[in-house]
């Protein structure tokens, strides 16, 4: 699926949300409840969904990583599609919800 970063998923779903750490061994994560914004989202100047640790190691580590929807490896994301055309308003109104607090939990590996 090709991402569209109209960033409804990054507020919209529950999930289990990586944290970057410099300590050997640990990982790092914290709950984001759906209907409130990740931390490490923020949008650009043209409005597009930008995720702080998109490009780091951990990234691929976690759900969002691992998020798909029906279709092939190279279809457009439907929701982001359709979030961007007819949906506009609803995405919008998504924006505006508070980010969400991470409460971080150290995981020793």
């Amino acid at each position: 699926m090709i991402c569209q970063r109209c960033g409804y998923c990054c507020i919209a779903f529950d999930v289990i949300v990586p944290i970057p750490s410099k300590k050997k061994n640990v990982v790092i994560g914290a709950y984001k409840p759906a209907n409130a914004l990740c931390w490490h989202l923020s949008f650009d100047e043209e409005g597009n969904a930008v995720c702080a640790i998109h490009n780091d190691p951990i990234y691929k580590k976690c759900p969002c990583h691992d998020y798909d929807q029906i279709g092939g490896k190279n279809d457009v994301c439907r929701t982001g599609n359709w979030m961007l055309t007819e949906g506009r308003e609803i995405l919008l109104e998504k924006k505006k919800l508070p980010t969400a607090i991470p409460k971080p939990i150290e995981i020793s590996i």
